[in-house]
């Protein structure tokens, strides 16, 4: 056997490797033997079928198949041997000859291999001499008032209205059929129902708005209502059955006959103390001030995923190397039958930003042993069942569950993945410095879209 090894250029090299008949012919003679011994043919015992039958029948692609796991495994002998630091994997070079394995003329076969290697570069921008803003979100007073009377709201009690309709009030409506020229209709279909003014179209909306009690309008049932499909109308406010037929207009005439809403929680201790706990707060500007500090701390898990793609930017910016793109591109044009090459092309940048941040992410895990436990495993899973209950745990044991997940590939791998990410990034903010920007609410908003505009033009 014989292996050389050429460097191409500073991250492209290739490996050839000649396998002589010696080196082959064992491998071949005991996988035709495996074949031959549970062979069952017409007119043989099993096992007694004549060698040149199997070999007739089988021998190209036992003799491919032999030496093509030889061929694997001096490969990465040779690798290891030369210290190659490959990155993805050996790919046969594009002028291999192409053999026909004819087991009658065994010769010896050269096959070479092109590899793409690691670019080497020094870990920079992960250590105390690297700062990073680290943004707190700060809700304004606008924002902390308006979330104050919407629980108000959200805590107070429904009374019945007489006047002066609003955009929050819910109104009950008996409508009966008009004909075109806004008749009612003698025996035609005749209904009541509940609305949301605000879930009404506008035109509906203005006429309602600062209305009273008894008020009447005309309306098309089937408009009535933003984004309401049919089925809906007739469910809900023509009150049809579910295949009932009926020859029903469009046109309606109604009239408020109740108006209701939410007359907002008084302001005292009780309400203090039904909304934030008790004995929490005693006075509004504590209550405010409670609610400025759960939103800062219902929006500090989207900062930190914020500072984290930050982090992700920054590294990459800051440790710039070289790919072997070349390489690259052949790689996934090879290993991606079902894709086109123009596909690639347009992807391929992506593809290598990928790849610069595992090598980086690979030197921080070395660097600040960033490993991921089995517990962390689990952490990630139990977030994942929290988000699948919206966002709270289950009134339930969910260990078993846990157990159950952690064994499916699947969810384990997307699982661990995760976790390994937020470990390589929560390693570098915990050893940076991070200067605190307090921000807006609306900010931050703009400061995301800002983001996500600049990953898409990547």
């Amino acid at each position: 056997m014989k292996v050389s090894h050429q460097e191409n250029g500073p991250l492209s090299a290739s490996i050839e490797i000649t396998l002589e008949k010696g080196d082959y012919i064992e491998k071949y003679e005991q996988e035709l033997k495996k074949v031959r011994g549970k062979a069952q043919m017409k007119g043989f015992r099993q096992g007694k079928t004549p060698r040149s039958v199997i070999e007739k029948m089988y021998g190209k692609g036992i003799l491919a198949e032999s030496i093509n796991e030889i061929l694997q495994e001096k490969l990465w002998d040779a690798i290891k041997e030369k210290e190659l630091s490959v990155i993805l994997s050996p790919i046969i070079s594009q002028d291999q000859e192409q053999y026909d394995f004819n087991i009658k003329n065994m010769v010896d076969y050269a096959f070479t291999f092109d590899v793409g290697m690691k670019p080497d570069f020094t870990l920079q921008g992960a250590d105390k001499e690297s700062s990073i803003n680290h943004v707190k979100i700060v809700a304004d007073d606008e924002i902390v008032n308006k979330e104050f009377e919407m629980v108000r709201k959200r805590l107070g009690t429904e009374v019945s209205g007489e006047k002066d309709i609003n955009d929050e009030d819910r109104v009950t409506i008996h409508a009966n059929e008009i004909d075109e020229k806004g008749n009612v209709v003698k025996k035609g279909w005749e209904t009541g129902f509940q609305v949301l003014v605000n879930t009404l179209k506008e035109e509906y909306k203005e006429q309602l708005l600062g209305k009273d009690k008894d008020f009447e309008f005309d309306f098309d049932i089937y408009e009535l209502e933003k984004d309401r499909k049919e089925d809906y109308v007739k469910k809900y406010l023509l009150n049809l059955d579910e295949n009932e037929e009926k020859e029903i207009g469009r046109m309606f005439r109604g009239k408020i006959n109740e108006i209701h809403r939410i007359e907002p929680a008084e302001v005292n201790q009780e309400f203090f103390d039904k909304y934030l706990g008790e004995g929490v707060v005693a006075t509004e500007e504590e209550a405010k001030e409670k609610i400025r500090e759960n939103i800062s701390e219902y929006y500090a898990g989207q900062a930190t995923a914020f500072l984290h793609r930050n982090i992700m930017d920054k590294l990459i910016d800051e440790n710039p190397m070289e790919m072997p793109k070349d390489f690259i591109r052949t790689w996934l044009i090879r290993n991606n039958e079902e894709v086109t090459a123009e596909q690639i092309d347009s992807e391929i940048d992506a593809f290598i930003t990928n790849m610069k941040w595992d090598l980086i992410s690979d030197q921080v895990k070395e660097k600040y042993e960033a490993e991921v436990k089995t517990e962390d495993v689990r952490a990630k899973i139990k977030v994942q069942i929290s988000q699948y209950f919206g966002g709270q745990m289950p009134n339930m044991d969910i260990e078993p569950l846990v157990d159950n997940l952690m064994k499916d590939e699947k969810q384990f791998k997307q699982a661990y993945q995760e976790a390994a990410s937020e470990k390589v990034l929560q390693s570098v903010a915990d050893n940076i410095t991070l200067v605190e920007e307090e921000v807006s609410l609306e900010k931050f908003g703009e400061m995301v879209k800002e983001m996500n505009e600049r990953l898409e033009k990547r």
